[in-house]
């Protein structure tokens, strides 16, 4: 009969440790979800960060094209005028800044306007680009 008892505690310890286990291991887990869920909600923020940094980038991009293929460098794409005004706005769009389309829209109209609008353009662009990545 004692023999009986001594196992009973210890299948009675053996219980209460593997319960006590399992809980322990069940509030780590709910914590690393949590963690989990976290890191994934940072994840998003920074892909949408990085996109629209990325727009204004190709944007810029888009818009030298034609200064580069003028003093001899590489491009990347041989766009004609129209296909270039075209991605541009394609791009503007992407980033949804009404300072970019109305500095095109007056690119469009030509003239010293124009060459502002473009200084203004890049600039834009670039400090855009800063501050998504910076956010």
């Amino acid at each position: 009969m004692n023999k009986n008892i001594i196992v009973v505690v210890v299948l009675v310890i053996l219980l209460v440790a593997s319960v006590g286990w399992g809980w322990y291991s069940y509030q780590g887990n709910s914590k690393l979800q949590d963690k989990v869920k976290a890191l994934e909600s940072e994840k998003t923020t920074l892909q949408g960060k990085i996109e629209k940094g990325l727009s204004y980038a190709e944007s810029l991009d888009i818009l030298l094209g034609p200064a580069r293929k003028q003093v001899g460098l590489p491009v990347k794409q041989n766009f004609s005028e129209t296909e270039l005004l075209s991605k541009l706005e394609e791009r503007i769009k992407a980033t949804g800044d009404s300072q970019l389309q109305s500095d095109l829209d007056t690119m469009k109209k030509g003239g010293n306007a124009a060459t502002t609008a473009s200084i203004s353009f890049m600039a834009r662009a670039t400090s855009a680009i800063v501050d998504a990545l910076k956010q």
